[in-house]
C-alpha cells in the first residue's frame, strides 16, 4: 500500500529540535563511522525523523515517534513505529538522489531474518517537504551490495521493488 502527504508544521519543528540535539550530542562517534559532512549529517537525521512523522500521521493506532536522544553506543536495531501489532522500521531516501535506495547495516536482522511482524516504510521525501512511502515486508525485497564498493552496507534499491 502507497501514502503520501506532508508532516504538520508542529511536528517538522520537532524534526528540527531533534536533528540540532542528536549532532550535537553524538557528532565524534558519527565521525568515526566514517560521516564527515556535518551538514548531510543533520539533514539526513532531520529528513530521517520527518519520515517516522510522516508514518506516523498516516498510519492508524500508530505509536509517536522516540525524541529521546541516545548515545551512539545505546543504538539498536528496534522499531522506529508499532501500528496494530507491526514493527515498523521507517528508511528515507531522497526523491533529488540519482539512484534511490535504502541503506542497512549487514548485521541489520532486517537483512539476515526478519520477524513475522517487521514492516518497512520505504519513504522517499522531496525537498518540499512531500513524503511518499510504500510499506513492504523485509524478506520479500532484494538486499544488494552497495554501488561503492568501500562500504560494508547492504542496499534496497527502489528499481528492484518494481
Amino acid at each position: 500500500m502507497k501514502y503520501s502527504g506532508k508532516v504538520k508544521f508542529e511536528h517538522y519543528l520537532l524534526c528540527v529540535q531533534f536533528a540540532k540535539d542528536v549532532i550535537n550530542s553524538n557528532l565524534d562517534a558519527l565521525i568515526r563511522r566514517g560521516q564527515s559532512n556535518e551538514m548531510k549529517i543533520y539533514e539526513d537525521i532531520l529528513l530521517g525523523k520527518m519520515c517516522e512523522f510522516l508514518v506516523f500521521q498516516e498510519l492508524e493506532d500508530c505509536t509517536h515517534p522516540d525524541l529521546t536522544v541516545v548515545s551512539s553506543h545505546s543504538k539498536s536495531y528496534d522499531a522506529d513505529l508499532k501500528a496494530r501489532g507491526f514493527n515498523i522500521h521507517v528508511k528515507s531516501c531522497r526523491k533529488d538522489n540519482k539512484i534511490k535506495s535504502w541503506v542497512f547495516q549487514p548485521n541489520d536482522p532486517l537483512v539476515i531474518k526478519p520477524g513475522k511482524k517487521d514492516l518497512l516504510a520505504l519513504c522517499i521525501i522531496s525537498n518540499d517537504g512531500n513524503v511518499e512511502f510504500e510499506l513492504v515486508r523485509p524478506k520479500n525485497v532484494v538486499y544488494k551490495p552497495p554501488l561503492n564498493p568501500n562500504l560494508n552496507k547492504k542496499v534496497i534499491y527502489l528499481e528492484d521493488l518494481k
